[in-house]
């Protein structure tokens, strides 16, 4: 996936003049997870559809930028929609065993009983 910055939030136009794109990632503690990357790509209208939609791509890594899980997704704003494509690791992996099954990571300080 990308090279993640800290923190860091920047804009780039798409492959055209009618998406854009914007990414953010950051550096987190939340039990094996240790950042995160978010990529938001958003279509015009003028593609044909009948709404604006936006496509969403999220990473999450390890300590050593091992990617544990990826998700893609699209959501259709003016209709509330949205659609999971692909929960798993890039390239049609399945998750990291050290989060496979898991609904949620707390900090060990924070675990639940």
């Amino acid at each position: 996936h990308p090279p993640m910055d800290r923190l860091a939030a920047r804009g780039s136009p798409g492959s055209s003049k009618l998406a854009t794109s914007r990414e953010w990632s950051a550096r987190i503690s939340a039990g094996v997870l240790a950042a995160l990357q978010v990529k938001v790509t958003a279509a015009s209208k003028a593609l044909g559809r009948r709404s604006a939609s936006c496509k969403v791509e999220v990473w999450a890594d390890d300590d050593y930028d091992n990617e544990l899980v990826y998700c893609h997704a699209s959501v259709q704003t003016q209709l509330s929609r949205g659609r999971i494509h692909w929960l798993g690791r890039s390239n049609q992996q399945e998750a990291h065993p050290q989060v496979r099954g898991k609904r949620m990571f707390c900090p060990a300080s924070e675990q639940l009983p």
